[in-house]
């Protein structure tokens, strides 16, 4: 089949002649402006681009009639047509099924971008709006409790040297157990030995009753169990001429653990602290000095961690009101009430080869399987199409098992960022099969989203190597 001729005919619009060179196919002619308005492009363009489908579907022959002195062809797109060979043999579904083809491929590119920004779009005006009505917000001022340490706070107030009454402190852990991920909990037994040789008075009065009683803490009294080993003070000379008291009280509690932060989980390193005040007593009636800790290796319960170390710390705790009056206090001054505090440490972390098993191959494993197809002809397309989706149901499945141990928190864990490159990688090989077949008859599409998931999950080590990095 080759173009004959252009028809000019004042009584009829421009023609082009068609020669069929097929006993099945008679000659035929068509209107140029139907012709062209099929065409993505000008119709003198797509002649002179050999690349270009349209032009395969036409038999590289143009011999040339006695009208041919009007055709509009350039001599430029004549050699072309002469140059090149024919795919198949021309059929006029097969035009019409390219053609539509083609501006259903360019229909499909403008809605998606269109989606991908209205995405974008009320993504970022619902943080933004979020943003601007936070920042309406009235509130009143609300300070920090501080902890300082006590060698900070004699040195500023030298003077409790004189007015307190020190009492050495001693702790033993028979057991620590059950931590609770999701109340941010976890349970301690064991012995609290104290020893004193000037009483702590109240209101110049020594009450023995209060001394041995302790406040840990605990998020409930009725989860802490105290028992004083005696009523009776063990009294015993240092050798000074001093009278040296000494007593123990044995615990069971249930403790919270505020300090814990899940931004590395699961590679997390954790802080459990056993917190001792004094029920009563300020810090100008008493003081705590820590003596010894002792937590023996082979007493530590919590499964999935393993002890890293113990240390203690000499604290002081400096409250944000008098409990008197509205007036603002300070430490500085003395007019914010203080207490001394004995802080018992114990650091604990997971093991990072059980943690890359348990959490981090499952969803690699997911993941990889979403990009195996990337690479896969349009043969396997309903391979391509239905495996990211999949995927992403395994990933949600995944990620509702894992946050099951883990409570509600306001930032992102890194098990939250391995889910997000997931979930992305997943997202690109999908989009990547979708454009993938709606482009099957053209050259337009490259690849360039199943190239951007195998990046993602290439780089995902390096980004959780950076995100592990960053001081919690």
């Amino acid at each position: 089949m080759w173009v004959e001729r252009l028809i000019h005919d004042p009584n009829h619009p421009p023609l082009i002649a068609v020669s069929c060179a097929s006993e099945d196919l008679a000659d035929f002619t068509i209107e140029r402006s139907s012709l062209e308005r099929e065409l993505p492009i000008p119709l003198d363009q797509l002649l002179e681009s050999p690349k270009l489908p349209m032009v395969n579907l036409i038999r590289p022959a143009l011999p040339l009639s006695l009208g041919c002195a009007h055709n509009e062809c350039s001599h430029s797109a004549r050699r072309n047509l002469l140059n090149m060979q024919p795919k198949r043999p021309f059929q006029m579904s097969s035009l019409l099924g390219l053609l539509k083809s083609r501006r259903l491929s360019v229909l499909a590119n403008a809605p998606a971008r269109f989606l991908v920004l209205l995405f974008l779009g009320l993504m970022l005006l619902v943080i933004f709006s979020g943003v601007h009505h936070r920042s309406k917000e009235a509130y009143i001022d609300n300070p920090n409790e501080q902890v300082i340490s006590a060698a900070a706070y004699i040195k500023t107030f030298p003077e409790i040297r004189e007015t307190a009454a020190y009492v050495d402190l001693g702790l033993y852990l028979d057991s620590l157990y059950e931590l609770d991920m999701s109340q941010l909990t976890f349970k301690a037994r064991g012995w609290l030995w104290y020893k004193w040789t000037k009483a702590p008075l109240i209101e110049g009065k020594f009450d023995p009753g209060q001394l041995g009683t302790f406040n840990f803490n605990s998020l409930d009294q009725k989860d802490v169990y105290e028992q004083i080993s005696s009523k009776v003070h063990v009294t015993e000379a240092d050798g000074q001429g001093e009278t040296l008291h000494w007593n123990e009280t044995a615990f069971d509690v249930k403790l919270s653990a505020p300090s814990i932060s899940l931004k590395n989980y699961p590679f997390d390193r954790q802080r459990l602290s056993i917190l001792v005040t004094d029920p009563v007593h300020e810090t100008v009636d008493l003081m705590y000095r820590i003596q010894q800790f002792r937590l023996p290796p082979n007493l530590f319960n919590i499964s999935g961690y393993k002890l890293d170390g113990i240390s203690y710390a000499d604290q002081v705790r400096v409250y944000t009101s008098n409990f008197e009056d509205s007036s603002e206090v300070s430490m500085k001054d003395g007019s914010a009430d203080t207490q001394s505090q004995a802080a018992f440490n114990i650091f604990i972390s997971r093991n990072a080869m059980t943690s890359v098993l348990e959490y981090v191959l499952p969803i690699f494993v997911v993941s990889f399987l979403a990009v195996s197809v990337v690479g896969l002809g349009l043969d396997y397309w309903e391979a391509k199409i239905t495996t990211p989706p999949a995927a992403i149901l395994s990933l949600i499945f995944l990620q509702n098992t894992f946050g099951q141990d883990l409570p509600r928190i306001s930032y992102m864990t890194s098990m939250d960022l391995m889910f997000l490159i997931a979930y992305l990688v997943c997202m690109l090989s999908f989009t990547d099969a979708l454009f993938d077949c709606l482009f099957s008859n053209s050259k337009t599409y490259r690849g360039l989203y199943g190239k951007l998931a195998c990046a993602a999950l290439a780089l995902s080590p390096l980004i959780m190597k950076v995100w592990l990095s960053i001081p919690v």
